[in-house]
């Protein structure tokens, strides 16, 4: 192209299209007949005219090279930037061969070196964030403003193909800080289609993104051409009304964010236009032509703004009615006054308002409620004291929420709508009759804005209101007199102690609060009416309240405290309802959510077949031997049939027999061989689970394939279909056959004792008298359903005995084997692996499991392991539990470690650490459902772990702090755990779950649950009767005494057998009382009978040896043969049969 060509091009370009020559005139130009001078003048630049008249000059050789154009016209038509910046940098976009990704990330990286070589910074608004668009004939008169023109093209070049998520971030960002230095007609015209462009972008978070940039570039624009009046109507607006429905909630979160912003910036740009078309001269008009001119244009403004209203409110509403939560409460923190103004006082009360107090209904998002009362204050402002009846019933919701915080914005919005006035005073004084008693409530916040409530109720107020009305109802609350009521820092400064935390939380948790406050109250009534200096005299409580009292007493409780309680009897009471309102619906809303479809509720009715769960095989994986027996045993030859198992509509579908021979995966294997490569994508994950099988997208086979279940199948995904249904039963068979494990497992027959006779009870007549072992008897083991016990002494031997050979009488009492393979003493002993065997621990570190051969005197060590006594000490209890899929022996070291054994596997199951604060442990017992197991520890301590979790969930200490002895689960109720502890023969029944002491037997002499007064005589043994005979307890320690406790009937206990070295026949009665809430059944001891000795009279036969024990007892027993029997053993080696 030559210089006069170049001309012609540029006289086009700044005449908005208009060639300087046609055809006929350029022939007429050459021959000096025309002058292109009126086409020239349209040039409004004197040098740039000259500049391109120069060019298109007819003598080529005055013109001049492109080079010395350049050079002359330099400072002048081409400015300096274009030489020192411009020119070089947009050169290398154009020979270096890059993606638009590159090149707006390259763009991203220079910015600011792009605005600071073509800005001047007195001209940027980014220096002067307040300089609007009413500089833009000073930005005109800057060039650098121009020349980022030429970097706002390069830019849009690039956005439609753009492919990276963080390339069109960029842009955004590029763009906005573009429009810090563009004019408003430039953002309108050259960068807001790109943004609506970007709105619309398959990129959740660039959609978002688009959103913010074009409500910060629209702020941006202050004055609007008359060419975009409607830009808001009838082209943005309409633009964004997809987004409030858009997939991803980060979209409509920003849109939320900013759609007040946007109300806000439509509203001015239809006051620019209306106040630019009013005030445009035209002399003219007349007066009256003015007047007329003024009416048309405020009633067109009015239809304007009318249907922006609708368009705005459409948004708004559809926002506020979104189905996740943090969309709303983004619109409320955002710009919820902003709509008010935009909408006017109707339509904020019609729509803004009446869409916020549904908020409140939403009993799981506290946060949304928090964020109601915040906005609230705002559109209760703008809308005025009509608001107030509407308010009071929100604001009492409020100050009973189940959350503190919502709580406390609550008293803060209160106390801000009673300074600014839109309370009326009989609402001031119900609202301050309902808040004044948070004064006592536990959190800080809320008595400091209870407080400022308070205060600012006194502004509003007259001098006679306060006197009258407001002191008397603050005074109880205070601890002396307060003149200045109005003064926040004395009024809390003077308030009486809150309630404390821990007795608040228990009060709103209590299923009975209504009947103990209804008991308080009676307590403050005979408070009242006693004389001074005379303690009332207070009436029983019941059972349960009685324990509650005692536990609130625990944590502080004195009658100053009921008075607080009594106080907060409406908000206690309140909160208590809506918790248990918000648990429900809660409840109710995880089911809806929990993903489980009801068929019969569906309204298109749903076929439904069924398949048989007990199946020998699960796909080509064969059930557990034991389990085939049994399915075998109750379904018998009949399983084995496949037409038995399905029904008609699966069996088509299945196929024949034939056809399900083969696994479905070597079917699928088989059917992949003979398909293309890649038709059939199976997705598996897990050996025990189903994924859904997504055929691959270039499955087109090409002829139909027999499949696995016997039916053909004309593509892929009717293959994936039927491999998903047998991987989704053998998942479902394989569930069932281990449910139904566990199941048998935990019923198995085999494990539960034999019930005993309901009325038998113990005669203490002695029948046998054993004396084998040369140390003290550790432990003592009834095997169920045999006649075998076994015995573990300190002589480092476990002795196995045969009850049933010996009442035959047909052998000596001996025992029937002797097991002392063990280092150092045998400490503690239990049956386990399906009553077969016995699990020994020594104080040596070992642990052995060893079979008990019934036909043989031989036993044979299965599992053994060794502890190191110093690293991880030595046992001190065992016990073991079978759960189906793990047989597990559990033992407890000194060390504080519970450790469970898997018998099956030669690694540990699970291990506990108690912390040795606690104490060492001493005993433990497990939850026959195995779900959480107690601890019992030297400083009087019951630690409870929940089993599913290995996590310690509670921790009970004993009054006095003694060392618990030993520690059983109570079979009859849910939580309960018995515990021995030293001194005073106290025996405790604890609930693990509420810390209460539900019963106590006592055989001591000093008052029942003395701490301060102990006997040294403990129990150091007990038998708890099962679940089907009536409730009672055997007990032996170290009085040498066997006790019989009937729980049902008290009065009916008795000693089964004295010690042996008592010399007078002790008669003792038992008699039950109520103590601090606590069942206690008190061993009375009447008077002794003098035993007749040989002087008195003479001896005819030899004197009987004495029948009890002479040592400490330490374990007892109940076996079951022809008859039922009491075995008892005892520290000196002694095991004693009694019936």
């Amino acid at each position: 192209m030559d210089i006069f060509s170049l001309g012609c091009v540029l006289t086009e370009l700044f005449t908005e299209g208009h060639p300087p020559f046609d055809f006929s005139q350029l022939l007429s130009y050459r021959s000096g007949e025309y002058n292109p001078s009126k086409i020239l003048e349209k040039i409004e630049d004197v040098q740039l005219r000259e500049f391109i008249g120069h060019m298109l000059r007819r003598d080529p050789s005055e013109r001049l090279s492109a080079e010395e154009y350049l050079e002359s016209q330099r400072d002048r038509v081409f400015p300096q930037y274009l030489y020192t910046f411009l020119y070089d940098y947009v050169k290398e976009f154009a020979t270096l061969a890059l993606t638009p990704d590159e090149k707006v990330a390259r763009l991203r990286q220079d910015i600011h070196a792009i605005l600071y070589s073509l800005v001047s910074s007195k001209h940027s608004r980014a220096a002067d964030p307040s300089v609007g668009c009413e500089g833009d004939h000073e930005e005109r008169g800057n060039p650098g403003s121009d020349g980022l023109l030429i970097v706002v093209a390069l830019l849009t070049s690039c956005l439609r193909t753009l492919k990276q998520l963080s390339a069109k971030l960029q842009a955004l960002e590029l763009m906005k800080e573009l429009t810090l230095h563009l004019s408003c007609d430039i953002i309108l015209d050259r960068l807001l289609p790109y943004m609506l462009y970007l709105v619309n972008d398959k990129y959740p978070r660039v959609r978002a993104a688009a959103v913010e940039t074009l409500t910060a570039c629209l702020t941006l624009v202050k004055t609007v051409p008359r060419s975009d009046a409607n830009v808001f109507p009838e082209y943005i607006l309409p633009n964004l009304m997809h987004v409030t429905q858009d997939n991803a909630v980060i979209v409509r979160m920003a849109l939320a964010e900013n759609i007040a912003v946007l109300a806000e910036t439509a509203l001015r740009f239809l006051e620019m236009t209306t106040q630019h078309e009013v005030g445009s001269p035209d002399g003219a008009n007349s007066e009256v032509n003015a007047q007329a001119q003024h009416h048309h244009h405020q009633g067109s403004f009015e239809s304007e703004l009318q249907a922006l209203h609708e368009m705005i409110q459409q948004a708004v509403s559809t926002l506020l009615s979104d189905s996740n939560n943090i969309v709303k409460q983004m619109l409320l923190e955002k710009g919820i006054t902003q709509l008010c103004v935009f909408f006017g006082k109707q339509k904020a009360n019609d729509i803004l308002l009446s869409h916020m107090i549904t908020f409140l209904n939403d009993k799981e998002d506290r946060h949304l409620r928090g964020s109601f009362f915040d906005s609230i204050v705002g559109v209760s402002a703008y809308v005025g004291w009509q608001c107030s009846p509407i308010l009071k019933p929100l604001l009492q919701q409020g100050l009973a929420d189940t959350e503190e915080f919502v709580i406390s914005k609550t008293l803060r919005a209160m106390t801000e709508l009673a300074q600014m006035g839109l309370f009326r005073k009989q609402m001031l004084y119900e609202l301050t009759a309902e808040t004044i008693s948070l004064l006592y409530h536990p959190n800080k916040w809320i008595r400091q804005y209870t407080v400022g409530f308070v205060c600012a109720v006194t502004a509003s107020l007259s001098l006679a209101d306060i006197q009258c009305k407001l002191k008397p109802m603050l005074q109880p609350y205070l601890k002396h007199p307060v003149i200045e009521v109005d003064k926040e820092v004395v009024v809390l400064s003077s308030v009486h102690e809150p309630l404390p935390r821990i007795m608040f939380d228990y009060l709103i948790k209590l299923p009975n609060l209504p009947n103990l406050l209804e008991s308080l109250r009676d307590r403050q009534v005979l408070r009242s009416i006693v004389r001074a200096g005379h303690p009332p005299s207070y009436s029983e409580m019941d059972h349960t309240l009685k324990s509650v009292y005692r536990r609130l007493q625990s944590d502080g409780m004195t009658e100053s405290m009921e008075d607080k309680i009594l106080a907060m009897k409406e908000h206690l009471l309140k909160i208590q309802k809506y918790k248990r309102s918000a648990s429900e619906s809660g409840k109710a809303d995880t089911k809806l959510r929990s993903g489980e479809i009801n068929l019969e509720k569906l309204y298109v009715p749903v076929k439904c077949r069924s398949t048989d769960l007990l199946t020998l095989k699960m796909g080509d994986e064969p059930l557990p031997t034991h389990f085939q027996n049994r399915v075998s045993k109750r379904r018998g030859p009949a399983v084995e049939s496949p037409q038995v198992t399905m029904n008609e509509d699966w069996q088509r579908m299945f196929g024949t027999v034939e056809a399900r021979s083969s696994s479905p995966q070597k079917q699928l294997q088989l059917q992949q061989q003979h398909s293309p490569a890649g038709d059939t994508e199976l997705h598996v994950s897990g050996a025990e689970s189903a994924d859904s099988a997504v055929p691959s997208s270039n499955t087109s086979p090409k002829q139909p394939h027999k499949s696995f279940c016997g039916i053909a199948v004309d593509s892929a995904h009717s293959l994936s279909c039927h491999a998903e249904l047998q991987l989704l039963l053998k998942k479902k068979r394989y569930e069932f056959a281990r449910e139904q494990t566990i199941r048998e497992a935990s019923d198995d027959p085999s494990k539960e004792e034999k019930a005993l006779p309901s009325k038998w009870r113990p005669r203490g007549t002695l029948v046998a008298h054993m004396h084998e072992h040369r140390g003290a008897i550790h432990r003592l083991e009834v095997i169920p359903n045999t006649s075998l016990f076994a015995t573990c002494s300190a002589d480092g031997s476990v002795k196995i005995w045969d009850w049933g050979r010996m009442e035959k009488k047909t052998i000596a009492n001996r025992s029937r084997q002797t097991y002392a393979r063990m280092d150092g003493q045998v400490t503690c002993m239990c049956v386990c692996q399906g009553m077969q065997s016995l699990a020994i621990a020594s104080d040596a570190g070992t642990i052995q499991v060893f079979r008990i051969e019934t036909a043989s005197t031989k036993t044979t060590v299965v599992r053994s392991r060794s502890l190191d006594p110093h690293e991880d000490g030595c046992v001190v209890d065992l016990h073991h539990f079978d759960t189906g899929i793990q047989s597990v022996l559990a033992y407890a070291t000194v060390y504080g470690s519970i450790v469970g054994w898997d018998l099956r596997s030669p690694s540990t199951a699970w291990n506990l650490e108690n912390n040795p604060r606690n104490g060492v442990i001493t005993s433990f017992c497990v939850d026959p459902q195995h779900s959480w197991l107690v601890c019992g520890t030297s400083d009087g301590k019951l630690v409870c772990w929940d089993m599913r979790f290995q996590l310690p969930i509670n921790t009970i200490t004993h009054p006095s702090g003694s060392r618990v002895r030993q520690v059983h689960v109570d079979p009859q109720y849910q939580s309960g755990v018995w515990a021995a502890v030293q001194g005073n023969n106290e025996v405790s029944l604890w609930d693990m779950e509420t810390e209460a002491r539900l019963r106590t037997l006592w055989a001591s002499s000093y008052p029942p649950l003395t701490e301060c007064q102990a006997t040294p005589h403990s129990i150091f043994s007990m038998y708890l009767s099962p679940v089907e005979c009536g409730p009672f307890m055997l007990t032996g320690g170290s009085d040498m005494n066997i006790r019989f406790w009937d729980m049902n009937n008290p009065l009916s206990s008795y000693v089964v057998a004295g010690a042996a070295i008592d010399t007078h026949t002790r008669v003792v009665s038992y008699r039950s009382s109520l103590i601090d809430g606590t069942r206690v059944i008190q061993e009375v001891r009447n008077n002794y009978s003098k035993k007749t000795s040989g002087a008195e009279e003479p001896r005819r036969y030899p004197e009987q040896p004495a029948a009890g024990h002479n040592d400490c007892i330490s374990d007892l027993g109940v076996i079951q043969t022809s008859q039922t029997f009491v075995v008892s053993a005892s520290k000196n080696g002694v095991v004693k049969v009694w019936k």
